[in-house]
């Protein structure tokens, strides 16, 4: 009867464990300014780890899969080099807006990201051997960008891509304090989840947030702003793959950032 008992735990345990929610590596995008003037100079930062802003660097093979373009007031959209270094992180990506108004800038990637015992490699499942776990990933890395603007209506850009999080207003005219609602879609859909969002300077600890809530059955999230500064805002989603030969699941990210 004990022994029986002892096993019922383990097992309680055990699902436990596995159904707490893993973080994974995350991408953002984050900018040298926020509010720059027409013409003005700035960099745009691809941040990468687990913490906010990034505290690694996606490595070169991680690039061939990635696009990098802004959507201008205007939804015109311009394509960006991203030149990566040798063997992590990427050369210095300058930057001018020459149009007022709301710019979005976008990173997206998609690609297969497969662990095997002599580590990550960017193939399905049966094209490598030793395979410890395997997924299809998409992600989405927005940063919002007022240049000589204080606009607070916000455009919905045409991005169409399948997991995203979409503010319902410019974030940078949200005070500190105030609520921040934003919209969490998967494939044009109201999205059910756990939103989190940080800021800049709040910890230096791994997958550590300021705040935390859940869209609503409108996949609407509000997020209070509790101090002034440069926010991330994330959400992550995943389930089993169609085709289990080559990943076990699909991987979702979505990321935006900006400045209040």
């Amino acid at each position: 009867m004990k022994k029986k008992k002892c096993i019922v735990l383990f097992i309680i345990l055990l699902c436990a464990i596995l159904s707490s929610p893993v973080f994974a590596h995350y991408a953002s995008i984050t900018m040298e300014n926020y509010n720059p003037m027409p013409g003005e100079e700035t960099t745009i930062f691809i941040g990468w780890g687990h913490k906010f802003p990034g505290d690694g660097a996606m490595r070169r093979e991680a690039y061939d899969n990635t696009k990098l373009e802004i959507i201008d007031p205007d939804g015109i959209k311009s394509a960006i080099d991203v030149i990566p270094e040798e063997e992590k992180g990427n050369k210095p990506i300058k930057i001018k807006f020459s149009k007022a108004g709301i710019h979005t800038v976008v990173l997206t990637q998609k690609n297969f990201s497969t662990k095997t015992t002599k580590g990550y490699k960017y193939l399905p499942k049966n094209k490598l051997e030793n395979v410890i776990h395997s997924r299809w990933s998409e992600t989405v890395s927005k940063a919002f960008v007022n240049v000589s603007n204080d606009q607070k209506e916000l455009t919905e850009k045409d991005i169409k891509d399948r997991f995203q999080i979409i503010p319902m207003i410019n974030p940078s005219q949200v005070d500190k304090g105030e609520m921040l609602p934003v919209k969490v879609t998967l494939d044009g859909k109201p999205w059910r989840g756990m939103v989190f969002a940080t800021y800049s300077g709040f910890s230096d600890m791994a997958d550590t947030f300021a705040y935390t809530t859940k869209t609503d059955k409108d996949g609407i999230a509000k997020i209070q702003l509790v101090e002034k500064g440069v926010w991330l805002v994330k959400a992550d989603h995943s389930y089993p793959y169609e085709n289990q030969d080559e990943a076990d699941e699909y991987a979702f990210k979505a990321t935006m950032t900006f400045k209040n």
